[in-house]
């Protein structure tokens, strides 16, 4: 779906806010001094990426975006969505029950229980399966680390696009902790609070955190105006002990418990003949007959029967042993994860039966997963080293019921009824190393092997009359459909310290995605694989920091969602024949003087299509040669530019402040996109301009105030196919602004 047409408002809005860093800019030189060379003014920020020990960010040979704890709380990034505008490359899907992350182009694109993820996320080193189980790790973190391209060779689950890594915070030394509370746009209420006690031994850390809001969403037909609400609780404790110099052990529990009314989904419906015509029209409860431009000008509304609504539950156990053996260094990650999300909502589209509606009752995801990870690491004054095992297993049941208000022949309130699963068991050795080859230049080699095995379990789908009588569909069954990957994937590359200041690095990296089973048509779908190129520059002084890298993959046997023509109103995941990915990564840092700094973070994908991809589509019955168009969430464009401000206002008041712009091109959601009307499946290009105030007293008080997407800039986070000629959208959050406070002690 594409913004069209924008109101003079809105463009009086943009160009106000362009002129906002300017105006911050020449201010600020007013009240601040240039920096003197022994200020040390940037500060070295340590990152987990190569599981050899802590590298800073200027000296890991991969391209890695960090955010800090601090950074976090001070730009209100409370979930995964929010990363985006801060790490480029990277696209989150707002708003959605099951959100899609990708990395230049690369991870996840549909909400199949047996899918995998392009992009493993993790936290304390224990990875999260399910997608939408991610939100919960977003509590007392320390940083988050972002790495992009292929993973596997030093740690973890196999990646193709890259990992996330939330690192959250330790028990620290003495008594401590902080109560924060807050309130803002939408009704919004928000509580946190920290406990944390540390002795010479042991630590323990409590954290909680409250949030709600209203919403910002009208639903038409039931007048509810709460659509885009939530309430979320999420909890964590921290258990830290050091029995002896040489054992450490830190365990946490963490829990999560979120309801959102929504998503918010706009639908689109059209026949076939309506979308070969390009005359797709908005169709719900109301013969409406809605072009989609002219519901996308109604902005925040929603034509639904009932309101959406996901409930998504988790509890996680994480446990770290690391021992000291003198000679190299022995830990062991266990994690244990039970999930479960229900969503129900309204659905439109044409059906096999009529032109009719269909309401999704329920659909519930339940995954309980167990992990186990064992990393032996040493190094020496020429050679690092790690070597390492994984196994992970996860059973995720997929329930659901659908119910028909007009099914002929069959009557109304007849109800599909989806039963289907997957047993997943992963194996994996890897073993990762560094040679120092003399005091400028060290070789970089990995290799892991990895085998995925699936089963899945289900009836798949059978119908149910009202009556109660259950009747078969002819689908096929699940029950013993089962298939196993493995691959050897591996990596090789140079550091080359080209002066104090200058790091340079090459890398060439395989990534590997295990295939799996289509819960709609029993079908099998293939392995994904990429092998990535890159290269890198980065370079470190008092007052700059940058780091710059051009990339390339290729990229095979790409796993897409698609509307099954077997089975339609079903989809399947099928492999797209090869893609080529290519372009730049560029991070800076810029402290001009003591108080006002600016920082750049950017991708440009230069290239991002399919090479070779040819497809049915089943809503206009043929296949397609979609050769040349791009990739899923691949935008040419994304970047953040921010001025930062950091003085004091007297001698116990410190004032920090921030004004960003996030920019991203147009957004193709499906390669589906080009075959419907008024690209109902992609989203033209936008800016978020966002402002972050904080005001520390003492050191205890922080009065923060923030404004995000200023200027009220309308567009879809996000938007798929859910059945011939259905389409569905959300919505991404409007202006928005808030007051916060936090008392430390």
């Amino acid at each position: 779906m594409r913004n069209q047409n924008k109101s003079t408002a809105e463009s009086w809005w943009n160009s106000l806010n362009t002129g906002l860093l300017s105006v911050i800019v020449v201010a600020t030189g007013l009240i601040t001094n240039p920096v003197s060379a022994e200020d040390e003014v940037i500060e070295e920020i340590l990152v987990t990426a190569t599981k050899r020990g802590n590298t800073s960010v200027m000296d890991t040979p991969v391209t890695v975006n960090v955010v800090t704890g601090d950074d976090l709380k001070f730009r209100e990034i409370r979930n995964p969505e929010d990363l985006r505008t801060a790490v480029s490359g990277l696209y989150v899907d707002e708003g959605s029950s099951s959100p899609k992350i990708a990395i230049r182009g690369v991870g996840y694109d549909n909400f199949q229980v047996q899918a995998e993820n392009g992009v493993t996320t993790y936290v304390d080193g224990v990875v999260i399966q399910r997608a939408q189980a991610v939100l919960g790790g977003f509590l007392d973190l320390a940083q988050v680390e972002v790495l992009k391209g292929p993973q596997g060779s030093a740690f973890g689950r196999n990646a193709t696009g890259g990992a996330i890594n939330l690192i959250t915070t330790k028990p620290q030394q003495g008594f401590e902790g902080e109560i924060s509370g807050g309130f803002g746009s939408f009704d919004r209420r928000n509580f946190a609070g920290v406990l944390n006690y540390g002795g010479d031994q042991f630590g323990v850390r409590v954290a909680v955190s409250h949030e709600e809001d209203d919403g910002f969403i009208d639903n038409l037909v039931t007048g509810s105006d709460d659509i885009g609400s939530k309430e979320q609780t999420m909890a964590r404790i921290a258990l830290s002990f050091a029995p002896t110099d040489s054992v450490s052990i830190d365990y946490s529990y963490s829990l999560t418990d979120s309801e959102f009314i929504g998503p918010g989904q706009d639908y689109t419906t059209a026949t076939a003949s309506a979308i070969a015509a390009g005359t797709g029209l908005f169709f719900g409860l109301t013969p409406l007959a809605t072009p989609l431009t002219g519901l996308i000008d109604d902005n925040y509304n929603i034509v639904n029967r009932m309101d959406p609504l996901t409930d998504v539950d988790m509890d996680m156990h994480a446990l770290t042993v690391e021992f000291d053996l003198g000679w190299a260094t022995l830990k062991s990650i266990t994690g244990y994860v039970d999930f479960e999300n229900k969503w129900i909502s309204d659905v439109a589209f044409p059906s096999a039966f009529a032109e009719g509606l269909i309401s999704v009752d329920f659909s519930k995801i339940d995954s309980e997963q167990f992990s186990q990870e064992l990393l032996l690491s040493g190094s020496s004054e020429s050679f690092n080293w790690v070597v390492g095992a994984y196994y992970l297993t996860e059973e995720a049941e997929n329930d659901g019921e659908f119910t028909l208000s007009i099914a002929p022949p069959l009557p109304p309130g007849t109800a599909f009824v989806t039963q289907n699963g997957q047993d997943l068991t992963s194996y994996a050795v890897f073993a990762d190393g560094q040679i120092k080859l003399n005091d400028q230049w060290r070789l970089n080699a990995g290799v892991r092997y990895t085998e995925d095995e699936k089963d899945a379990t289900g009836r798949q789908r059978f119908g149910r009359l009202p009556i109660g009588v259950e009747f078969p569909l002819g689908l096929p069954t699940l029950d013993g459909v089962d298939t196993s990957d493995d691959s050897v994937t591996w990596q090789a590359g140079l550091e080359w310290d080209v002066s104090e200041e200058l790091f340079a690095f090459f890398r060439i990296a395989e990534g590997f995605k295990g295939g799996g089973i289509n819960n709609a048509t029993a079908t099998l779908y293939e392995p994904e694989e990429l092998l990535s190129y890159e290269i890198g520059l980065k370079g470190e002084t008092d007052q700059f920091t940058f780091s710059v890298a051009a990339f390339h993959s290729d990229y095979e046997n790409i796993q897409l969602f698609i509307n099954s023509p077997a089975n339609p109103g079903s989809a399947d995941i099928i492999n797209a024949a090869e893609a080529t990915i290519a372009g730049f990564d560029f991070d800076a840092e810029w402290r001009a003087t003591e108080a006002l700094s600016f920082d750049l973070r950017a991708t440009w994908l230069t290239e991002a299509e399919y090479d070779s991809f040819v497809a049915v589509d089943g809503v206009i019955g043929m296949a397609v040669d979609f050769s040349g168009d791009p990739l899923n969430r691949s935008p040419d464009f994304t970047g953040v530019f921010g001025v930062n401000l950091d003085f004091a206002l007297s001698g116990n008041v410190q004032l920090r402040a921030r004004a960003e712009v996030y920019k991203t091109s147009e957004i193709v959601f499906s390669f589906l996109d080009r075959n419907r009307p008024n690209g109902a499946l992609s989203q033209d290009g936008y800016e978020l301009y966002n402002v972050y105030v904080t005001a520390t007293i003492n050191d205890q008080f922080d009065i923060r105030a923030y404004g995000r997407n200023i200027g009220d800039e309308f567009y879809l986070s996000t938007s798929a196919e859910g059945g011939p000629g259905f389409q569905y959208g959300q919505h991404g959050r409007p202006e928005e602004y808030g007051l916060e406070v936090t008392y430390r002690f």
